[in-house]
């Protein structure tokens, strides 16, 4: 059923977010599995996240399809069919309840708002995660259940055998991927107490109060799972710290961020029973936006009551329904690292986000109604066609959802049409566009973006990009400026403002816009190049310097083994410049040599011309520039 259902998925194209980075523009990915791409994904971080297991279930796709769309999307759905599967062995391992547990794994596996998480080839972390996350938790059951009967039997260490501390051992392996597939794991000891509490019964309960020791022991069980939780806690916050997708203080304050934790708990729930206006980004209400939609300080507040209210129910109902507060308390917990306390990337709130998550009040709803229904005369027609009925309901749905996510544009057109006040939705649709060949279309969608959020750093990028290629270059130096000043530190645009200047002859300032670029990144072989050739051949004496030209130009060609043409050009020019006229020949005719090699007949004329003027003893000069307009 899964796989009729997320069967389209093998037409479709590769998101132009995120997918990307991950894969089709990541060479160490593309080249399958390596011994150097086995480094590379233990050393590299890839979009802020460090998971070097999905990396390398990446780079595995990539040995055995290429970058074929399709495939890499059937994988995530064999991996999410796997995971309900998996669902349903665990709940039917724990409780011997086969068709509660059935129902649960069908909930999980055709619901709406799995979508993102399994259409998305850039989510592979998360049915990886999960994957190795129920694992864990089947795993976990061995144990425990192992210690039950030891406990039962009272027999002596050793006398049932080591198959308990196989377990442990094994699922504190298993434990160990998950967390390097997605770090969203790092509440799974809370989730192994929670299971101890129902159905495992590992905690007495019939009276309030625990046994003090049986705690103890639980707890100390836990101690190593929450150590590797720890360490990965420290690992994601110092990768997306770096990668700058944690947002600091300034920018989105704690009031803020506790009011849009509460919504979002409730807005999950409430996308739960009704799917239909589910989108890849929604708009944080933080982020003042004209138009953007607020919570109001009564829907914050009844918004908090309810989950205190439902709290409180769950803890009240806990010896004679365990499994609500179960159920619930998995939702509150597991929701934690990605509710938006600690502020990653710009988003309220992503259905990704609920992957494991949900399965918690799942499982309370039907053991709820399983248990609610015992007096009911005919219960067991009306239980199935209940569930039939809302199985049907949630494949059409999903079979909707799926449809969304297509390509690109579709997919951000449905966001912007179910959300308001999103410039990334706009910028995501820009980018589709610009893909397909829809210049002008796209750069409707960038302006847009900018409408709502003039500070948009990558949609002035882009407009930079486009108007560059279009020779507009007064349009794009502005563009390139905007982006700049909401992020100085960005390397391109330094560059591409730098030579925009230099067709609008403003090479002064296309000097310092390379010397920034070479502060951010030294060994930018593009801001060293271009930097030697200005030194090197401007015609305007006071920023001609030929040492450092030649400085210059050693490092680039150092950095590109030199293997570049142009770049190994630009030195025999700079060679000549300082009076290294044997120095200068001998580069050009390696420059010569390279570009005839790599089939660029125009290159190797060129530099065959300017040979000439170095066996004369001459250095080259570019042409007196006429000012832009006279």
């Amino acid at each position: 059923m899964t796989a009729a259902v997320y069967w389209p998925v093998r037409q479709h194209a590769f998101i132009y977010y995120d997918d990307p980075q991950f894969i089709t523009e990541n060479e160490e990915v593309k080249a399958g599995l390596t011994t150097h791409g086995f480094r590379y994904a233990f050393t590299h971080p890839v979009v802020g996240n460090w998971h070097p297991v999905t990396t390398l279930s990446h780079m595995l796709d990539c040995q055995l399809y290429g970058v074929h769309p399709g495939r890499h999307h059937l994988t995530n759905v064999a991996l999410h069919a796997a995971n309900a599967v998996l669902l349903f062995l665990l709940l039917a391992q724990m409780t011997g309840a086969l068709w509660r547990s059935a129902a649960v794994a069908a909930f999980f596996a055709l619901h709406p708002l799995r979508v993102e998480s399994v259409v998305w080839i850039s989510e592979r972390k998360d049915v990886l995660c999960a994957l190795f996350g129920l694992l864990t938790l089947i795993g976990y059951a061995r144990f425990a259940q192992w210690k039950i009967q030891k406990s039962k039997s009272k027999l002596k260490e050793g006398e049932l055998g080591r198959g308990g501390q196989v377990w442990y051992v094994v699922t504190l392996v298993l434990y160990a991927l998950g967390l390097m597939s997605k770090a969203m794991l790092v509440t799974w000891p809370f989730v192994m107490l929670l299971l101890d509490l129902w159905p495992l019964k590992r905690l007495e309960l019939s009276t309030f109060r625990f046994r003090l020791s049986a705690f103890k022991g639980l707890a100390l069980e836990k101690v190593p799972f929450l150590a590797l939780s720890a360490v990965f806690c420290g690992i994601t916050l110092l990768v997306q710290q770096g990668a700058g997708a944690v947002s600091g203080i300034s920018k989105i304050g704690m009031a803020d961020r506790l009011a849009n934790a509460v919504m979002s708990y409730v807005r999950y729930l409430a996308n739960t029973l009704w799917p239909a206006k589910l989108a890849v980004i929604y708009p944080h209400p933080a982020v003042y936006y004209a138009t953007a939609e607020r919570w109001s300080g009564w829907q914050i507040g009844l918004a908090a009551l309810t989950l205190l209210a439902v709290s409180a129910a769950c803890l009240r109902s806990l010896r004679s329904r365990p499994y609500l507060a179960v159920g619930w308390f998995w939702y509150l917990g597991t929701m934690l690292p990605v509710i938006g306390l600690v502020q990653v990337g710009e988003q309220a709130m992503a259905d990704r986000y609920t992957y494991l998550p949900l399965i918690g009040p799942v499982i309370s709803v039907v053991w709820g109604i399983a248990d609610f229904s015992t007096r009911w005369s005919g219960r067991r027609p009306l239980l199935w066609g209940l569930a039939v009925g809302l199985l049907i309901v949630g494949s059409v749905a999903t079979r909707q959802q799926v449809d969304y996510w297509s390509d690109t544009v579709r997919l951000f057109q449905r966001t912007l049409a179910v959300t308001s006040a999103n410039p990334s939705a706009h910028f995501a649709v820009g980018v589709g566009l610009e893909k397909t060949g829809e210049i002008e279309a796209a750069i409707r969608q960038y302006r847009a973006a900018i409408a709502i959020d003039s500070g948009y750093p990558k949609a002035h990028y882009n407009l930079g990009q486009l108007f560059r290629k279009q020779e507009r270059w007064p349009e794009a130096a502005l563009h390139y400026r905007a982006a700049l000043a909401a992020n100085p530190a960005d390397v391109y645009s330094h560059l591409n403002l730098a030579t925009v200047l230099q067709a609008l002859n403003q090479t002064r300032a296309a000097v310092l816009e390379f010397e920034a670029a070479l502060r951010l990144d030294p060994d930018s072989i593009e801001a060293l190049n271009n930097l030697a050739w200005i030194l090197a051949t401007s015609s305007e004496d006071e920023l001609r310097d030929g040492p450092q030209a030649v400085v210059f130009g050693e490092k680039a060609c150092a950095l590109s083994n030199g293997s570049l043409p142009t770049a190994v050009g630009t030195l025999a020019a700079a060679y000549a410049e300082a009076g290294r006229y044997a120095d200068a020949v001998k580069t050009g005719e390696r420059a010569r040599d390279l570009a005839a090699a790599a089939g660029q007949a125009a290159l190797a004329q060129r530099n065959e011309e300017l040979l000439k003027r170095y066996r004369a003893q001459q250095p080259y000069r570019e042409r007196k520039a006429i000012e832009v307009g006279r």
